[in-house]
């Protein structure tokens, strides 16, 4: 009787550990959850904030004061939190299929002109990002993907305008020739935290 008494409260306390670790595994999920689904809330308020002026940048180049359409990282604090935020004119990236090899390997570092060849060697019909896997980007390049290159563009020229910041600015000179001015009409946009 008592081993029985015994056996029975070694289960009961066992079921009591087992449910109170399900309920804090649960609560450490819905905390992470919570988080990732604030910070996707924040991103997606701060792209709406930025949209009207992504607009005017796009509806007049000339402006000088106007938001850079370069990529060039733009600090923003929403809700107390640093984030940086970049627009980038898809036709002033290098197109792996396009745009002549030349004015790329005057613009991109090394690995990403060894990245854009091999891209270019994969069919155009998958997206950016599955053509850079097939072609055995790393997880860095893949993250940084479309702060170098882009599939959208449209056209062998580059919008000299909106090139992007990241390119080697020294031999932009040599390129200028292979460079258009025409009417931003589509922009990629990225926002980040910043980590401190």
């Amino acid at each position: 009787m008592l081993i029985a008494t015994l056996l029975s409260l070694m289960l009961i306390v066992g079921l009591a550990l087992t449910v109170q670790a399900a309920a804090l595994a649960n609560t450490k999920a819905l905390k992470a959850l919570a988080g990732a689904q604030s910070e996707d809330l924040a991103k997606d308020s701060i792209r709406q904030l930025v949209r009207p002026v992504v607009a005017l940048a796009m509806i007049d180049p000339d402006d000088r004061d106007a938001l850079p359409l370069n990529g060039e990282d733009i600090p923003i604090e929403f809700r107390g939190a640093a984030y940086k935020v970049s627009v980038q004119d898809v036709n002033g990236l290098v197109h792996p299929d396009l745009t002549p090899k030349r004015v790329a390997d005057h613009l991109l570092p090394e690995e990403w002109r060894t990245l854009a060849k091999q891209v270019s060697a994969t069919p155009m019909s998958a997206s950016l990002v599955m053509r850079a896997s097939q072609a055995g980007a790393s997880l860095v390049q893949l993250n940084e993907l479309y702060d170098w290159l882009s599939a959208a563009s449209v056209g062998t020229r580059l919008t000299k305008r909106t090139l992007a910041q990241k390119y080697q600015k020294s031999n932009q000179h040599e390129i200028m020739s292979e460079t258009a001015e025409r009417q931003t009409k589509t922009v990629l946009q990225q926002t980040k935290r910043v980590v401190e």
